[in-house]
């Protein structure tokens, strides 16, 4: 099979990136760029850097200081049309993370809050995604409650598992021996006397 070249579609590139465009695709690269020096931990002291990059990336993403050629502009277009409930579903599951159980303690407010915030989500969610017709509406309200009970299965086979977890029981403090032990290591490895 053979191309006729003059029935291809031909679109200008232009020589140079444009300034919108390389903010848009700098800003991005800086919103990842952080999102990874930030989960390097508090064992590394770069990980102080991270919160603020990702909020200069995205401060270059979501602000482009010119208008953006063809392909960056449907980029951005789709970013902000998507903006409201990726940042509203980020924040229910930070929430909700922040409420889960952590060595057996719970904040059960903190789940139903963040809960809430992501169900709030996901109307924005289908709301944006389809027209306002009464098949679309009951096909979102379906699948919300597909989506809802699945979560719900999902927490409630955790919560078994959980429950059948044995604790941990408190390690006895070490023997005079044992310091000793332990301290004479250290001393000869570290070149102590």
């Amino acid at each position: 099979m053979s191309l006729d070249k003059n029935k291809m579609y031909i679109i200008p590139t232009p020589e140079h990136m444009e300034l919108a465009d390389l903010q848009l695709w700098f800003g991005l690269i800086m919103v990842f760029s952080g999102f990874f020096v930030y989960r390097m931990g508090p064992s590394f002291r770069r990980s102080i850097f991270g919160k603020p990059m990702i909020a200069m990336g995205f401060v270059l993403t979501l602000i482009p200081f010119e208008n953006l050629s063809a392909s960056e502009n449907l980029l951005h277009t789709e970013m902000m049309l998507n903006f409201p409930w990726i940042v509203l579903a980020s924040i229910g599951m930070m929430i909700s993370l922040f409420g889960a159980p952590v060595y057996w303690k719970r904040n059960l407010n903190a789940n139903i809050f963040g809960l809430l915030i992501i169900s709030i989500s996901w109307i924005i969610y289908f709301y944006s995604v389809f027209s306002i017709n009464i098949n679309h509406i009951l096909n979102s309200l379906f699948n919300s409650l597909g989506m809802f009970f699945a979560l719900i299965s999902i927490a409630y086979l955790i919560k078994i598992i959980e429950s059948k977890t044995p604790k941990v029981q408190q390690s006895e403090p070490l023997t005079k021996n044992e310091k000793k032990f332990i301290t004479s290591i250290l001393k000869r490895n570290m070149g102590g006397k």
